[in-house]
Order: C-alpha cells, then structure tokens, then sequence
C-alpha cells in the first residue's frame, strides 16, 4: 500500500499553472499535516513534469511527483492546457478517474481536489467534521435547491478505499472514456449507483463554487472556493485577486 498511515492528496497542474499552484501550496499548507497527508501532484504534459522537479516544497509542503506518457500534450497558447473542453484539458480529467482507481485499489484514501479552488478555512477539519462516508462532494449547480443535486462537482472528491468507492470510481472511469468532460460521466455513474454507496453533499454555503461565491463575497461560512464557471487561465486569476484569494509569491515558480 502507498503511504501508509497517510491519505493522498492529488492535484494536478501542468507548465502553464505554476502561478496556480503556487497560490495553492499558499492556501493550503497551513492546513496539510505532514504525518497524515501525502501531496501527489499530477504533471499533465513532459514539459511540467521537467519543471516541477525543480519545485523545493512549495511553502513547506513536501510532494511526490507524478506523470502518465498517455496523457495528450499541449502544443499552442498559455491557455491551451486550461480551458474548460480543451481537447488537452478533456484527456487530462478523463484520465482522473482512472488514477483516483488506482489509488483506491491499492487501499489509499484519497483527497482529489482542483487547484483553482482556494482553501479559506482548514478543509481537513471540515471533511472531519461531515464524518465517515464512501464520498464527500460539493454541488456544483448555480442555484442550489431542495433534492438530489444532478450536478455534483468531480472538483473535489474525497473517497475512502471501499467495495462502494472503488465500483463508482470504476465506472465513472467507463463513462468518461472517449468524453471531453468527466463531471456529466460522474453524475450518471452516482446516479446509477444511487443507494449503492454511502455519499454526502458537503453544505453549498461552505464550500461554494465561483458564481455563488460571487453573489455574497462577504459570506463568512465559506471553508474552500472554487473559481470556476469562468473559461480560461486569466479569468481564474483575475476571480480570485478581486476577492483577495491570490498570493503573489514564487515558491512554485522554476
């Protein structure tokens, strides 16, 4: 088993994102516990992989490094390997699945989350605090309602290494392939594993994506923000300097 003792905590970025990361390291290393919590960052092109093994424990974090060869390769454009349905963007979280899969065969639990989404609080102690399930996600609809959410996010998952986990993931796994987005793949797999597995929607007002985080900026429940429903690199920045969430620092940086 990898990391035993430890949950693994996979993010993934590649040359383009280093000012991302950087920012991500920032916010959540206060939060990362050393003796429980293991980094594994995904390169998702050779170019990053080369460049991140330069990175020295951003803020403190100690990571381990990670890349497929099958993942596609962005050729063109700073935004190339970060727009949303990019076709270097779709091959990287078509592959996520399969990775999250391995990691929970081996018996790991495992924390993926997205590194445009901003830890605010300690996310540790609110996953903590949601108890012991297969799954914890966030909904990632723009007006949250009464009832089972359709659009659950697949940019935060935390599994725990269960028969129930493992059969999701598997077939999130199966949809996904050959699709140029994995969060429609996902919700169809947990809705065909709806009272299969033991799941719980982390609460909206904690854990908002970008446009309910814009809407009350000032909210103070907020625990982790997710700066999306924006398209392209730059927009993501700009989000998260206008809310005071960005960190201008180098540690990521080659």
């Amino acid at each position: 088993k990898p990391y035993p003792g430890k949950r693994i905590v996979l993010i993934s970025g590649n040359s383009q994102y280093h000012s991302m990361l950087d920012n991500w390291f920032f916010h959540a290393a206060p939060h990362l516990n050393p003796d429980t919590d293991q980094v594994l960052l995904i390169a998702e092109d050779a170019p990053s992989l080369l460049s991140f093994q330069n990175m020295s424990a951003p803020y403190g974090v100690h990571f381990d490094l990670y890349h497929d060869e099958g993942w596609a390769e962005s050729k063109s454009g700073r935004d190339a390997g970060t727009t949303y349905m990019n076709p270097v963007w779709a091959s990287v979280v078509t592959h996520r699945p399969r990775l999250l899969l391995r990691y929970l065969e081996a018996g790991c639990t495992v924390l993926y989350v997205d590194v445009d989404a901003v830890w605010i609080k300690s996310l540790p102690l609110a996953l903590a605090t949601a108890g012991h399930h297969d799954l914890l996600i966030t909904d990632d609809r723009k007006d949250v309602t009464p009832g089972r959410s359709n659009y659950l996010c697949t940019c935060l998952l935390y599994l725990q290494p269960t028969p129930a986990s493992r059969a999701l993931v598997k077939r999130y796994a199966e949809l996904s392939q050959g699709q140029r987005d994995d969060q429609f793949p996902f919700n169809r797999a947990l809705g065909e594993h709806e009272g299969k597995i033991d799941y719980v929607v982390l609460p909206p007002a904690e854990f908002p994506n970008g446009v309910r985080f814009a809407r009350n900026p000032k909210a103070k429940e907020a625990v982790w923000v997710h700066a999306n429903w924006l398209r392209g690199f730059g927009a993501k920045i700009a989000f998260l300097k206008k809310h005071g969430m960005w960190h201008d620092g180098t540690a990521a940086s080659p």
